[in-house]
């Protein structure tokens, strides 16, 4: 999520880590997975324990384009990535790059697998004491518009760093332009590690006053923290504005 500004007086540690929950983008896994054995999308499908009859309805749907086994690989992974943030109960392999390491693995790909590990599981992360600062707390906020999915997000990130799914009170989500995240709200998980904070939308349907009270909701939230890691700003890609 970023590393903290060095800043005069900052020491920063360089250290060694392992993190096997790491999330990948579509973008990675096209660049660094699909473009390399792009035929082998329904063998790795199958290791991430997609059911057959997805795996076969993407094949029949992409049947007729030129670059069919890119685009079937690209089509799995989609639903691969939405069924593990929408549908728990589906019995798939988690969205992390472990999970299409192991795959890779399982398929015979151990050179790929390995690249994978070193690029992204074997990372490096920075800490260490930062003057004037009382705790080394990766600090995160998400902003964005009414309704385009920053409390769905806030609650995906919590979940993957230890809050129940079933725990909905914290980032409780709006309808469309609707908004119900009317103040910032965080959560961090037990190892004071990690702090999400999802903050009122903008352009609310409340109108001009509304959005003004809305940013500076936000503004006296982040005027109140120490320091703060990232902003995280989410947008609906199928809006035209």
């Amino acid at each position: 999520f970023g590393m903290p500004g060095k800043d005069e007086g900052d020491k920063i540690l360089e250290v060694s880590n392992e993190d096997q929950t790491a999330l990948p983008s579509m973008r990675d896994l096209v660049h660094a997975v699909v473009s390399k054995i792009p035929s082998k999308w329904r063998a790795v499908g199958t290791e991430l324990k997609m059911p057959t009859g997805t795996l076969d309805k993407i094949q029949e749907h992409n049947a007729q384009k030129p670059d069919k086994d890119s685009v079937s690989f690209e089509h799995m992974l989609y639903i691969w990535m939405q069924q593990d943030l929408l549908y728990k109960e589906q019995p798939i392999g988690p969205f992390t790059w472990q999970s299409i390491i192991e795959a890779l693995r399982a398929i015979g790909e151990i050179d790929l697998a390995e690249t994978l590990t070193n690029n992204h599981i074997h990372t490096k992360t920075y800490g260490g004491t930062i003057q004037g600062r009382s705790s080394d707390i990766c600090n995160v906020v998400v902003v964005g518009r009414t309704g385009d999915g920053k409390s769905t997000l806030c609650h995906y990130l919590a979940v993957r760093l230890g809050m129940p799914p079933e725990n909905e009170s914290v980032f409780q989500t709006s309808s469309g332009a609707n908004a119900f995240t009317n103040k910032t709200t965080d959560w961090k998980d037990k190892s004071s590690t990690f702090r999400v904070a999802d903050t009122p939308g903008l352009l609310d349907t409340g109108g001009i006053k509304k959005d003004e009270n809305n940013i500076e909701n936000i503004v006296q939230y982040v005027a109140g923290m120490e320091y703060v890691n990232g902003f995280y700003l989410v947008v609906n890609e199928q809006c035209p504005r």
